[in-house]
């Protein structure tokens, strides 16, 4: 029976050697590279309304920032780019990066 190969393990560092400007968006789940074309209009413009919302009642409360489109690295192994994230200032203290990212 022949071996198997492991499959390759993609880290965030390997995002690092993507471009920005390619009009596609790289995520890392648990290691596995995913990469999308920009979303449908559609889908933009629900995400439009989400970060309005959610930033007409952030800014009656106080309590964070609303972020579009920012990214997220949970490990060396898992990077996302939510449509819209809110944090709270708390948070935004402790995890927010240099590179502007989470």
């Amino acid at each position: 029976m022949a071996e198997r190969s492991a499959a390759r393990r993609w880290t965030v560092e390997d995002l690092d050697a993507f471009l920005d400007d390619d009009w596609h968006r790289y995520e890392i789940i648990d290691g596995e590279l995913f990469v999308s074309e920009t979303p449908h209009f559609e889908h933009q413009s629900a995400a439009n309304f989400a970060a309005f919302y959610l930033t007409e009642w952030n800014d009656r409360t106080g309590l964070g920032r609303v972020f579009p489109g920012s990214g997220v690295i949970f490990g060396p192994e898992d990077a996302v780019a939510p449509d819209v994230m809110w944090i709270s200032h708390e948070r935004m203290a402790t995890f927010g990066r240099e590179d502007g990212h989470f």
